[in-house]
């Protein structure tokens, strides 16, 4: 592996500029007035213009006249805000900024135009109230807006562009937590049959879905270094929600899979895939489940965990949740949940006042 790039760094009076090696603008860092360290772009993309704005800025800084660097800052747009962010915010993964770029847009087009100064927790409120009554949003979409706010906000605090934060008093709402009915063991396996004349890739993405409870993006970046047969389990160490990686052991159905495939993607990527839709539906109408999607065998694989008996602390861990709160979402009531408890427990019961015998 190729050693990481390090930023270019300058030195320019008692200020500092560099340059991320995947970004295209510069960044000056300064100490405020309160002696706070604050980060900003400069907004070019040439060295040497660079250096000058900021000695410019450092002549400032040195007469005490941070007013002057307020007013600058106080131009900002949210549209600069937004721009700089796809720049050189590096808190957030490709794919994650792929998921949230309709959101992005969206923000912008209602605020792109406003300084950042003149946005305001009530007109942030009032936007998200009408999103909510007049264009019907639900409360999840409601949510993304508001942490992709917040998002944005910490950044232009810890940037330099604004003192206060007007998202930060606006909350995330609870979310009625709509899980999909899960399939029953059986329309799993129904699936998973009807899939080899369909697809023979949805064969082996279905399959590690439903006996691994992987997430689609998780299964797109298993690479055969985090496959260990003989060990019989996998690694999960890409695109982790939980940014923690786990192990999974594998099912010996897995087992026989990942044997009879071939190795030869030159980026050791297991299964390369985009949209299997098209065959999740097909497989899905033919056994009596309409619109199946991929994420469904998660679900079923997380409700079968617990059907079976599985504590909820241990799926947590199989399924990389990083809270047992998201966990407990498929913990919902389950009449053979029930039966299957009450049957333990008079089972229990009898063997005690066998073993017991007679008074």
């Amino acid at each position: 592996m190729p050693p990481k790039q390090q930023p270019r760094v300058y030195s320019v009076g008692c200020v500092r500029i560099r340059k991320r090696p995947q970004s295209k603008y510069w960044l000056v860092r300064y100490r405020d007035e309160a002696g706070e360290w604050v980060e900003q772009s400069l907004k070019v993309t040439n060295k040497d213009v660079a250096i000058k704005k900021a000695g410019e800025l450092s002549d400032l800084i040195e007469r005490g006249d941070f007013g002057t660097i307020d007013a600058r800052k106080s131009k900002r747009t949210f549209a600069d805000l937004v721009d700089e962010f796809r720049q050189n915010y590096s808190g957030w993964t490709a794919n994650t900024f792929q998921k949230n770029n309709g959101t992005l847009i969206k923000l912008t087009a209602e605020f792109g135009d406003l300084a950042l100064a003149a946005i305001s927790t009530r007109r942030l409120d009032e936007y998200l109230a009408r999103r909510l009554d007049m264009d019907g949003i639900a409360i999840a979409t409601r949510n993304r807006y508001v942490a992709t706010l917040k998002t944005l906000f910490k950044c232009a605090i810890r940037w330099g562009y604004i003192g206060t934060d007007p998202v930060a008093p606006i909350k995330i709402q609870r979310e009625q937590g709509h899980i999909p009915d899960a399939l029953s063991m059986g329309q799993v396996e129904a699936v998973l049959s009807s899939l080899p004349g369909i697809s023979p890739k949805a064969v082996i993405v279905a399959t590690i879905a439903a006996d691994t409870g992987m997430r689609r993006s998780e299964i797109q970046r298993l690479e055969w270094a985090d496959i260990d047969v003989e060990a019989s389990a996998l690694r999960v160490v890409h695109q982790t929600k939980s940014k923690e990686p786990r192990t999974i052991p594998l099912t010996p159905r897995l087992v026989d899979l990942f044997a009879g495939l071939d190795r030869d993607d030159p980026d050791g990527l297991v299964i390369r895939f985009d949209n299997i839709k098209n065959a999740l539906f097909t497989a899905g109408a033919r056994v009596g489940v309409p619109k199946l999607g991929l994420h469904q065998f998660r679900h079923s694989f997380a409700t079968h965990a617990l059907d079976a008996g599985v504590p909820v602390e241990r799926l947590q861990y199989l399924l990389g949740h990083a809270s047992i709160a998201m966990t407990q979402r498929y913990d919902h009531p389950r009449p053979e949940r029930h039966r299957a408890a009450i049957d333990l427990l008079w089972h229990s019961r009898q063997a005690a006042k066998e073993n017991a015998g007679p008074e």
